[in-house]
């Protein structure tokens, strides 16, 4: 995110429906400082929201 400079990236269900957001502060609240991304598994698969 922070190398893209995005602010947030949507959160979407199994079915592809967007149900939220996720900013760059929610990680680091969480205490993540760097997010390694499963991008093989395509753009809409990456972190999943019950890691977080």
């Amino acid at each position: 995110m922070v190398e893209l400079r995005y602010a947030g990236l949507p959160v979407i269900d199994g079915d592809g429906r967007l149900i939220g957001m996720i900013t760059q502060y929610d990680l680091w609240a969480k205490g993540y400082t760097r997010i390694h991304w499963r991008a093989s598994l395509g753009p809409l698969r990456g972190l999943g929201s019950e890691t977080l």
